[in-house]
């Protein structure tokens, strides 16, 4: 007569989950899908295999190990809070800045490579460079260097300069 050994519930329940693990290359992607769903409570958003395994068996044991030991789920929740209130608040997102909008009939120069260049703001926020509109200064650096160069940093324009509309402070 041989006696077993009783396996301990958190034994037995070890080995629920890597088989239930194991099981998942043998299932099909609609049986995977299936198994989303009642594990996430909806549909999965990517239909790649290994994705689909990988967050499956990490619900799996996230569901199994939560039930066997609740007291751990509530210190490691109380520690991700105590460590997101001791984190750095992010920086905000930047706003994108709005265009530079220069006063009509302002006159831009400047120096380049011993040649000197001269823009003119017309009313309509156009640029009038050597007699041929441009919508954007970028466009007349590019014109002018030959490369892609931000309009308002060749020019020397800054946010406060006193040609740019609600730029002075």
């Amino acid at each position: 007569m041989t006696v077993e050994k009783q396996k301990s519930p958190k034994n037995r329940m070890s080995q629920s989950v890597l088989a239930q693990i194991a099981n998942l290359p043998s299932l099909n992607i609609k049986e995977l899908n299936a198994l989303w769903y009642k594990l996430y409570g909806k549909a999965p958003t990517v239909q790649r295999r290994p994705y689909l395994e990988g967050r499956l068996a990490y619900r799996i044991q996230e569901l199994e190990y939560a039930q066997v030991n609740p007291s751990l789920l509530a210190s490691n929740e109380a520690r991700i809070e105590k460590l997101t209130a001791s984190l750095k608040p992010l920086a905000k997102v930047q706003k994108k800045k709005e265009p530079f909008k220069l006063v009509p009939g302002t006159r831009l120069k400047r120096d380049f490579q011993g040649k000197s260049y001269e823009v003119n703001v017309q009313s309509d926020g156009t640029f009038e460079y050597e007699g041929r509109p441009y919508t954007s200064l970028t466009a007349v650096s590019q014109e002018i260097t030959g490369q892609k160069w931000s309009g308002p940093a060749f020019f020397g324009l800054s946010r406060k300069s006193e040609a740019v509309i609600g730029g002075r402070r």
